[in-house]
């Protein structure tokens, strides 16, 4: 087998070059979950574009990434892995309704998943949840940072961990000021907004769940359930 060391070097280069976990956080500061699809494609276009990333033309740029050969890919393996034992069904029907321009019932379907999601691995992996959202984030983080390994550096990690320990998801829905924008659980489970559920929102949605895959696939890795 030839060792690919062209490849190493590309990667190398892109690295230096597009800093990626700059771009990370920066798309964090506009809302957008950071998710391991995002790379390289979106990554490369949000260095080459910065001027376009409040534009239609990058929601279309993620949109290209995140396909139907991507969820199906993803689901696939999430499936094989058994991520989401119980819940899989339901992301496969919002991703389904996503792509049928329903994206009403593709938020409604996921949202509530979420915490579920959470709650169900702490449960599975020896912890008892605890009642606030917030507070069951913080057991994730304490989960995943108590392995004596991690497999990459812990800035991804840290970054998608952030995301919904101090972002707009979990907060109060009153500190929405857009949420055709601003991805808030509360909002939703409470009936509070009205008339936000468009492409760009619902695909910020389902990007979250590629984002705690990630955290969760990670955690299984290195505890050996995997």
């Amino acid at each position: 087998m030839r060792f690919p060391v062209a490849e190493l070097v590309h990667m190398r280069r892109f690295l230096e070059t597009v800093k990626p976990v700059e771009k990370f956080r920066r798309l964090a500061d506009l809302n957008w979950p950071p998710a391991p699809g995002f790379f390289p494609d979106v990554i490369a276009y949000a260095h080459e574009n910065p001027e376009d990333l409040k534009k239609p033309e990058f929601m279309d740029t993620v949109s290209a990434a995140y396909d139907m050969d991507f969820w199906q890919q993803r689901l696939d393996f999430w499936m094989q892995t058994k991520l989401f034992p119980d819940r899989l069904h339901y992301i496969r029907r919002a991703v389904e309704r996503y792509f049928e321009d329903d994206w009403i019932s593709s938020i409604y379907i996921i949202v509530p998943q979420f915490e579920g999601i959470i709650r169900a691995y702490l449960t599975a992996s020896g912890e008892v949840p605890k009642k606030r959202f917030k507070n069951v984030v913080g057991q994730l983080r304490t989960l995943v940072y108590s392995r004596r390994v991690l497999l990459f550096r812990s800035t991804i990690l840290d970054l998608i961990l952030g995301f919904l320990e101090t972002g707009t998801f979990w907060t109060s829905a009153d500190s929405i000021d857009d949420p055709t924008q601003k991805i808030n659980r509360h909002g939703i489970a409470h009936g509070v907004f009205a008339g936000f559920e468009t492409r760009d929102i619902a695909l910020k949605y389902l990007v979250l769940v590629d984002a705690l895959a990630l955290l969760i696939l990670h955690d299984r890795a290195v505890n050996g359930t995997l």
